[in-house]
């Protein structure tokens, strides 16, 4: 009988995926940073924020880019994959490195064995109105992509029925008319532009949205400590994570402790 991995389980896969894809990018002279939940696990809980099953990294574009071409050749072991929009086998505008030996029953269409996220950073505007278009944009194709590829049951998962997820259903209906690939392809490409005078970043193709922009001046290499091994972080992840969570150093409320739902189960 296939067992199922408990939390706990799920964190140290996903930790030695981490550590394996970390000494690939640094094999390839890719920089990279620990984003979203992954820096305050590092910086509030020196690893996994205990109720979290989930890593997140971050590549400014031109590495990411330089990513998806490697990967097109290569593995990252013989087990770990990365996926993406870029390689045509993933429908998310941001990549995966997934081990083909996790299995997982997820609530949504596109993930079907354990992963961690390599989102790209972007250079943005200088001006924050043309800033804020981006992301509203991106925002939009984000609600309609996450409503094609997730599973009608999971808008009832955790709150039951209400009129948000009445919302959502009538707008998977409308997703009908194209597929998911259609809607990565609009948040990839309203995200790329070209600007080398830019002084702001972030991550707008997921994500917090405006709550994630930085001056480019915030994210100088800083090391983080996650699960034992040294990372590197944003410099500035002071502001970055005010920005995300407010008091990030407060242990929030159970009811407000979130994770994906889903079972994993070794091939």
């Amino acid at each position: 009988m296939k067992k199922e991995l408990s939390l706990r389980e799920i964190q140290l896969e996903e930790n030695e995926i981490l550590k394996s894809t970390i000494n690939f990018l640094n094999k390839h002279k890719l920089n990279y940073y620990l984003i979203g939940g992954t820096l305050l696990g590092a910086i509030r809980h020196k690893g996994f924020i205990p109720w979290d099953d989930d890593i997140d990294i971050g590549l400014l574009r031109k590495d990411y880019d330089r990513l998806m071409e490697i990967a097109k050749t290569e593995k990252v072991s013989n087990n770990l994959k990365i996926v993406s929009f870029e390689l045509n086998n993933l429908n998310y505008p941001y990549a995966k490195v997934i081990n083909e030996d996790l299995l997982v029953n997820n609530n949504n269409n596109e993930d079907k064995n354990l992963w961690i996220d390599i989102f790209p950073i972007d250079f943005l505007p200088n001006n924050q109105l043309e800033i804020d278009k981006i992301i509203k944009k991106n925002m939009f194709y984000k609600k309609l992509l996450s409503s094609k590829i997730f599973k009608i049951s999971s808008f009832f998962s955790r709150n039951g029925f209400t009129k948000k997820n009445f919302i959502k259903i009538l707008v998977k209906i409308v997703t009908i008319f194209h597929n998911s690939n259609y809607y990565a392809r609009k948040i990839h490409d309203n995200s790329v532009i070209n600007n080398s005078d830019s002084k702001k970043i972030g991550v707008i193709v997921w994500g917090y949205g405006s709550k994630e922009v930085l001056s480019i001046d915030d994210i100088n290499p800083t090391q983080v400590v996650f699960e034992g091994n040294k990372y590197f972080g944003f410099s500035n992840y002071d502001t970055y994570l005010k920005n995300l969570y407010g008091d990030y150093m407060k242990i929030p409320a159970k009811k407000d402790r979130y994770n994906h739902i889903m079972k994993v189960i070794r091939k």
